[in-house]
């Protein structure tokens, strides 16, 4: 190799985790920045791979190019470097592959569909929760978890979305609230609503303990005559 050609970068650095089955996003955001801070993106994503031989001749002598020896030589030691990120139970999800863009289809198409299934689920669980007999913070709770859940895979949604989950999965008792919040010009952030719901919770508590004392009374009075 010639001084003035450029050298290939050497991977001494290793990444603090290994890909699993379920911490893809993580794994990737460590990936990324490798390759791109070492300008080798063109490695993993649409490669340009210079040709092996220029012409039949040189194939049947094995007069490869220096271009292609310098691409496999800097392919080979991203390939390596990648597969020492990979977990055991993801290993055998690349057997076959023998070029780093090999890898990175292989995964990224692995982790596509399970990120594209799991978003569907979490999506139809948002729609569906209600809160039936849990209190309001156990509520807005779950509907967070599930909101959280959807960021870590990487499909947030909106405030408004957030909202709505909310106020769609509440019982009928609350739909003079659910309509005074959708009435309002301005939207309230999620903090204001669950503080408001709580309120709400606190006055649906009390009108019911009121309506039950009066017979609570009367039964206590009968049992003592």
């Amino acid at each position: 190799m010639t001084p003035n050609q450029p050298q290939p970068v050497q991977f001494a650095h290793k990444l603090s985790i290994k890909l699993t089955e379920s911490n893809f996003l993580l794994w990737i955001q460590q990936v990324e920045g490798v390759i791109l801070a070492n300008k080798l993106h063109r490695f993993v994503a649409n490669p340009n791979i210079p040709p092996k031989f220029n012409s039949e001749a040189d194939r049947a002598l094995n007069n490869v190019t220096a271009e292609y020896e310098r691409w496999i030589v800097q392919d080979q030691m991203l390939f390596t470097w990648m597969l020492a990120s990979l977990s055991e139970a993801i290993l055998p999800r690349v057997i076959g592959c023998k070029h780093s863009h090999q890898v990175w289809d292989k995964i990224h198409k692995h982790f596509h569909s399970i990120m594209k299934a799991r978003v569907r689920q979490l999506r139809s669980e948002l729609k569906t929760t209600k809160k039936g007999t849990r209190t309001i913070s156990e509520y807005v709770l779950r509907i967070k978890a599930i909101v959280d859940s959807l960021i870590a895979i990487g499909d947030p949604i909106s405030d408004q979305e957030h909202a709505d989950a909310i106020l769609e999965g509440l019982p009928e008792e609350f739909n003079p609230f659910v309509m005074m919040i959708y009435s309002r010009p301005d939207s309230l952030a999620i903090s204001d609503i669950e503080a408001l719901l709580l309120v709400q919770e606190a006055q649906l508590d009390k009108f019911r303990n009121d309506l039950q004392a009066p017979a609570i009374s009367a039964n206590v009075a009968y049992t003592a005559s």
